[in-house]
């Protein structure tokens, strides 16, 4: 493989990082120091940097892969609040132990991701947090910036309610079949 600067600054960055960034985030930081560097150019780099076990891409299902510098075994955790990831050290002895105990596989390779808080928001939520957003609904607290709210849009109701009027086939509105 050919020596490229841009791959050798990206490699860089992601090493020097313990954020587990993504590529855009990459790119970003780079930019002052490399200004033609194009978000392609990440991409690019990054896929060999992974394919040569230079670095490690961590995936969250319907988030944007972020990419690790440490390649050593490990596991990770996305906080579902604060959208961060975390690295984190199990036992790899009795990971591989679960694993063997899957019947009628024969495993290449796995990942472990745990979902759910950080040691940070899970202390915010035990003193409180939690109760900050009870009784709003999840427009209101997406409103506030609650990044775990999924507000519908407006005129469509949570599940369990009626439809508006719109909705309901041969319903005019204010006439009552």
């Amino acid at each position: 493989m050919r020596y490229s600067h841009q791959r050798e600054l990206i490699l860089r960055e992601v090493l020097g990082r313990k954020d587990h960034p993504t590529a855009e985030q990459i790119c970003s930081s780079l930019r002052a120091e490399c200004p033609r560097l194009s978000l392609g150019t990440v991409y690019r780099d990054l896929n060999t940097l992974v394919e040569i076990g230079k670095i490690r891409r961590v995936s969250i299902p319907g988030q944007a892969d972020r990419f690790d510098g440490e390649v050593a075994p490990h596991q990770h955790l996305w906080c579902r609040k604060c959208h961060q990831v975390e690295s984190l050290y199990m036992d790899p002895a009795r990971l591989q132990a679960l694993v063997d105990a899957c019947e009628g596989i024969e495993a290449e390779d796995y990942s472990l991701t745990v979902f759910g808080l950080c040691s940070r928001c899970a202390k915010e939520e035990a003193q409180g947090g939690a109760l900050q957003v009870q009784g709003q609904g999840p427009r209101r607290r997406a409103e506030q910036g609650d990044p775990h709210a999924q507000a519908l849009p407006r005129g469509v109701r949570g599940q369990g309610r009626s439809a508006p009027d719109e909705a309901r086939p041969g319903h005019r509105r204010g006439v009552r079949p």
